[in-house]
């Protein structure tokens, strides 16, 4: 009889034990999935760590065009190269002024007087539509390789150096031209290439949309666009990620070559 009941002890010990063992292996394994659980839907922190690029953590998103007319250059003008200018963009979206940052005599005011009718999507900060500025360069005649733009300080309308901002808009500190293309259309067609290149957080180009198509012209443009370097805006002395608008414009000629 001892040794019956002690035989059964004996399974009965060992089936508590192995019954303690699986209940500690499903513990591990339930700890270990609700962990990898949370850890999937923790978002991952230190992905952008020592980044320059804080613009999502800060909540802000550049002004970026929505529709932009052509830019007529007078046939008469004798400008060549490129005319940059800083366009502040409102609340809703338009454009409440454009100083002069880089001047080409002939091409430049044609250029304000098209930027000031463009729409653009207002800057926002933390989902609230802010004022931004954006940086509008434009490219008359193409009979130069590439220039090199040493950065330069924005200069309000009466001459004085603008005060700093706690927005700094991308720069365009290199440009470069398609070589052997024709600087010219004909009347009644549209006569610019508008791009909006997406300047990222280190300065590179991260990609560029077309916002404006020319038919046997954009192509050229595109391709001209990788030559280009950009110095990234920055926002309360971090840099972003941005955007630099780049028009390249032709000259309207008479269907009849008169």
């Amino acid at each position: 009889m001892r040794e019956k009941s002690w035989k059964e002890s004996k399974r009965f010990g060992a089936a508590a034990l192995l019954a303690a063992m699986l209940i500690g292996t499903l513990g591990v394994l339930g700890s270990a999935g609700g962990a990898a659980k949370a850890a999937a839907q923790r978002p991952n922190q230190s992905k952008d760590q020592g980044s320059p690029d804080r613009s999502r953590e800060m909540g802000f998103h550049a002004a970026e065009l929505v529709s932009a007319g052509d830019i007529f250059i007078p046939i008469t003008s004798v400008a060549n190269g490129l005319t940059i200018l800083d366009a502040t963009v409102g609340k809703d979206g338009t454009v409440t002024d454009v100083d002069v940052v880089r001047d080409l005599p002939s091409a430049t005011e044609p250029s304000i007087t098209a930027i000031r009718k463009w729409e653009f999507s207002a800057g926002r900060l933390d989902g609230k539509p802010i004022e931004s500025h954006v940086t509008v360069g434009v490219v008359f005649n193409w009979n130069k390789d590439k220039i090199t733009l040493p950065p330069v300080e924005s200069i309000d309308n009466d001459g004085k150096p603008k005060a700093a901002a706690p927005f700094e808009p991308a720069q365009i500190t290199a440009a470069e031209f398609p070589g052997g293309f024709l600087p010219m259309t004909y009347a009644g067609t549209p006569v610019t290439v508008i791009l909006q290149a997406v300047v990222a957080a280190d300065g590179s180009l991260s990609y560029t949309k077309v916002v404006r198509d020319l038919t046997g012209k954009t192509a050229d443009a595109l391709k001209a666009m990788d030559g280009w370097a950009f110095k990234p805006a920055k926002l309360a002395g971090k840099s972003v990620r941005s955007v630099v608008i780049v028009a390249f414009a032709f000259r309207a000629y008479p269907q009849n070559g008169n």
